[in-house]
């Protein structure tokens, strides 16, 4: 039989979730899942629509999930921190607490933190009365959509950035902004694609990266305590771009020959002096087309999920 998911989320292009989910979806139909794609907004009701023995994946912290059926042969995959655990305790089959952001990433020992697939961590020691698993997020691309090639690509003389600009953090310096003065005071281009005003379709945001000079990662403080490793560094990686990550410890976690520093101009220098580096970006293309998209870490739910099944 094969296993259904549901992914319970408003469906919008800049809406985080949305382009995350996107991967996941379209890693689990690969891997032979059934996947729907529900939201409060819109939902087929219990006659309508069989939700027994379904894996959903929810958002509790937001609250995203007023009007999910709670099913006691489900399995809920619950995003960082809940607002509303009774909602679920002791109501469903499996109730797990998938960590991102909001909780420091532990570090794989083996016995209490095992790596069941690159990227996905459980805690089997958890005091919790639920599972707990810690969750990275990967690039979108499937392994076969990562192509060599893009890293021969020709740079545009520009930087181009996609998201939100984080606001300066108290006792941090703030990298982001000071990188932005560095690239106007060279007569750079700076592009911002702010996707609450202008969303990018995936296709859109792959060439908007691919056309940049290379591609900065700047981590706001809170999420650098937790050991956060931003989809955006795996994502401009297998699009073909040359990445310099503002965090030290991503290279743990990707690989030791990433590029990273703490200061603004070093980032600026270490992206422009390798950003024809074909050999070291086709290197780290190989390994997030190995170890970090979401056919590693949907691998890593469904056999967790087989294990409460068994």
């Amino acid at each position: 039989m094969k296993n259904k998911i549901i992914f319970w989320v408003e469906n919008k292009p800049y809406q985080t979730f949305s382009y995350i989910y996107a991967g996941m979806k379209k890693a689990f139909e690969k891997l032979g899942c059934e996947v729907h794609w529900f939201s409060d907004q819109s939902f087929p009701s219990q006659s309508q629509f069989d939700y027994s023995n379904c894996i959903f994946f929810v958002d509790n912290q937001g609250p995203l999930d007023w009007n999910v059926p709670i099913v006691d042969t489900g399995i809920y995959f619950a995003y960082d921190k809940f607002t509303n655990l009774d909602k679920y305790l002791d109501k469903v089959k499996c109730l797990i607490n998938y960590r991102v952001a909001e909780f420091k990433h532990p570090i794989i020992d083996g016995d209490r933190y095992v790596e069941v697939e690159r990227g996905v961590v459980f805690d089997t020691q958890a005091p919790e009365p639920y599972n707990v698993i810690y969750f990275n997020y990967a690039t979108n691309l499937l392994p076969e959509e990562i192509d060599l090639g893009f890293s021969k690509k020709k740079r545009n003389d520009e930087y181009n950035f996609v998201g939100t600009i984080h606001t300066p953090r108290p006792n941090a310096d703030p990298l982001h902004q000071q990188f932005i003065e560095i690239v106007k005071n060279k007569n750079i281009p700076f592009n911002h694609y702010n996707p609450n005003i202008n969303p990018a379709t995936d296709q859109e945001h792959v060439e908007i990266l691919q056309n940049s000079m290379f591609v900065p990662d700047f981590r706001p403080a809170e999420q650098k305590i937790q050991s956060y490793v931003s989809d955006r560094i795996m994502k401009a990686i297998s699009y073909g771009c040359l990445v310099v990550s503002d965090c030290h410890y991503t290279k743990d976690f990707i690989s030791k020959d990433l590029l990273t520093s703490e200061n603004s101009q070093e980032i600026f220098d270490l992206g422009m002096s390798n950003q024809y580096n074909i050999e070291l970006i086709t290197h780290l293309m190989e390994i997030i087309k190995r170890d970090h998209t979401y056919m590693n870490r949907c691998r890593g739910i469904l056999s967790i999920v087989e294990e409460i099944q068994s």
